[in-house]
């Protein structure tokens, strides 16, 4: 059965959209066995930079679980297309993503404005999380500390003193980026 082979899949896909065949498309995407079948194909067109692909296999996913939004956020974060990033993060809020799931695509996202240098998103992205009732974890605080040491200066501390303002104990790694 080479259903199951993601490399058949992808050009039965890829067929069916030079083709404009949307139902065979649809067809192929809804005949995988779960989400994590799927989530598997669209790392596929992730990982060849085929960042279109990957996002029609995501939208022809009917139920749109934590797997298959991770998986697609992090392909908008290594393509840097951050501004389809922030707008999947939403749309997965709204889809009612329970806090477990959004933490995880919380601090992806943080990360990956810290990478790009834009702490001031990240700090701004931390507050979102806060207002929607989701306290930063620790591992939040240490990327930005990290981000903030990079750059010297007081910053860091500005970002312990609000890890201490949201109750977040430090762990050895802060104590190892404070060093």
């Amino acid at each position: 059965d080479l259903s199951q082979d993601v490399q058949v899949q992808r050009l039965v896909a890829d067929a069916a959209t030079k083709c404009s065949r949307t139902e065979v498309f649809e067809k192929l995407v809804m005949s995988l066995p779960d989400s994590a079948s799927r989530a598997v194909l669209v790392k596929s067109y992730a990982s060849d930079c085929c960042l279109d692909g990957a996002r029609r296999v995501f939208e022809a996913c009917l139920e749109k679980d934590a797997c298959l939004y991770n998986v697609m956020l992090s392909a908008y974060i290594a393509a840097q297309d951050i501004a389809s990033a922030e707008k999947l993060l939403s749309r997965a809020s709204a889809d009612g993503a329970v806090d477990s799931e959004m933490y995880e695509m919380y601090n992806a996202m943080i990360k990956a404005l810290l990478q790009l240098g834009d702490s001031r998103r990240a700090r701004a992205l931390v507050q979102t999380m806060r207002s929607a009732g989701m306290a930063p974890t620790c591992a939040t605080f240490n990327e930005l500390i990290d981000a903030a040491a990079a750059k010297g200066g007081s910053a860091m501390w500005e970002v312990v003193d609000e890890m201490e303002a949201c109750g977040v104990k430090p762990d050895n790694i802060t104590c190892s980026i404070l060093l």
